[in-house]
């Protein structure tokens, strides 16, 4: 475990109920899976307030039960003390990137390498965002678990390496 106490993941995306919260029970279930839960927390945002106090959207949570996974996430908005709090944060796609760019550009500059697209974990070539779900139908969100699936098992392994675990 580090000195300061366990490494902490931040998914981000737009709402903050569909991918992130995915991407933040997928996580979470590898790194118990792993052994790992004192080493490593996990949390997810978005970038806007649309859904601020809500739960994730019923599809997310639906998929996430059918693969016997839960979360009793609510969802909130990035805030500044996610930059010196998180030691990695991990957008969903290239618009939620320079969102927090633009928004937190002196907070973003001192991330380097800690602050990354998800899918830049993926070993399928192809488009580097998580796709949003929101506007399709269960295929979206099969489809968005399966990538979350295979992008955190790279993305635990690259937080293994660097972080001695």
């Amino acid at each position: 475990m580090r000195e300061t106490g366990p490494v902490k993941v931040l998914f981000i995306c737009l709402g903050n109920i569909c991918r992130s919260p995915m991407a933040e029970s997928v996580f979470e279930n590898q790194v118990k899976t792993a052994g790992l839960t004192k080493n490593i927390s996990v949390d997810s945002c978005g970038t806007s307030t649309y859904h601020v106090g809500e739960n994730p959207d019923y599809r997310s949570l639906q998929k996430l039960h059918e693969k016997g996974l839960k979360t009793h996430h609510r969802v909130r908005q990035v805030r500044k003390e996610d930059f010196t709090e998180f030691h990695y944060l991990i957008p969903m796609d290239s618009q939620n990137m320079v969102d927090l760019i633009t928004e937190f550009p002196a907070e973003t500059s001192l991330l380097g390498s800690r602050l990354v697209l998800m899918r830049d974990f993926d070993s399928q070539p192809g488009n580097r965002d998580v796709p949003d779900p929101y506007w399709g139908g269960d295929e979206g969100f099969e489809e968005v678990y399966q990538i979350l699936q295979r992008c955190g098992k790279k993305l635990l392994e690259a937080i293994r390496k660097a972080e001695n675990l």
